[in-house]
């Protein structure tokens, strides 16, 4: 930490360099990038506690992801650092909620995110009550990252919408065996317009999906729906 007044605002804080890669035909760091590099952060934090992949996966655990919330009030260039700050606000019962700020090397607020967690049985594919023990391991800073309640999607789209249909990848898996949640942001980007610059990002997770699934994204302008073969939705994305 740098010092008494972060180590009150913050669990865990890491520096990033925007490389060539991470950004997109007009300089602007590509928004499933920033997804990673949150959820990259939370994994850090996690590993920093004692909770790292190796021994979540030894007990056959994960944490899944339901909700991301992201405002972007400026976007990250290639060829500069960002230190990436996370705080875990609440681990209640079976979910978790934590926040992020990310800030450029004149100290610079470009992102604030929220994101809610809930903790994963692998074996019997059910939720887990967080334990006591990962409760004071993580900790609770109670600041909230945004002056509204994140709530979840209420918004739906019919078979009239738009469509865009496509297939989980090998590329697309992370090691619980789902799509990794960074991916549906970039599915949804492929339908929106490329003059079309997100500052607002919202994400519901419903439904998990694996290898070889087959998928229809229903979309307008500010929307997307993925639901899968049986017309089940599996994730809800709303932007501005």
């Amino acid at each position: 930490m740098e010092n008494m007044n972060e180590e009150k605002q913050y669990h865990y804080i890491q520096k990033y360099f925007i490389g060539y890669s991470d950004v997109d035909k007009n300089d602007r760091c590509k928004l499933s990038r920033i997804v990673d590099m949150l959820q990259n952060i939370a994994t850090m934090h996690s590993k920093k506690v004692g909770y790292g992949t190796k021994r979540m996966m030894e007990q056959k655990m994960g944490w899944l992801l339901l909700i991301w919330r992201i405002k972007i009030l400026k976007y990250p260039v290639a060829d500069e650092y960002v230190d990436v700050k996370t705080w875990s606000k609440s681990l209640k019962g079976l979910h978790a909620t934590r926040c992020f700020e990310i800030f450029d090397e004149a100290g610079e607020l470009l992102i604030v995110a929220e994101s809610s967690w809930v903790l994963f049985d692998l074996e019997r594919q059910r939720p887990l009550k967080i334990p006591e023990e990962m409760t004071n391991l993580y900790g609770e800073i109670t600041r909230e990252a945004f002056d509204t309640p994140t709530k979840k999607i209420q918004e739906t789209l019919d078979e009239t919408a738009n469509v865009y249909e496509f297939k989980i990848e090998k590329r697309d898996i992370d090691t619980n065996n789902h799509t990794n949640n960074s991916k549906y942001v970039e599915f949804m980007m492929e339908v929106v317009p490329d003059d079309k610059i997100i500052t607002e990002l919202e994400v519901n997770y419903k439904k998990q999906t694996v290898y070889n699934d087959k998928l229809k994204l229903y979309y307008n302008d500010g929307l997307g729906v993925i639901k899968d073969e049986n017309g089940e939705v599996c994730t809800i994305i709303k932007y501005k």
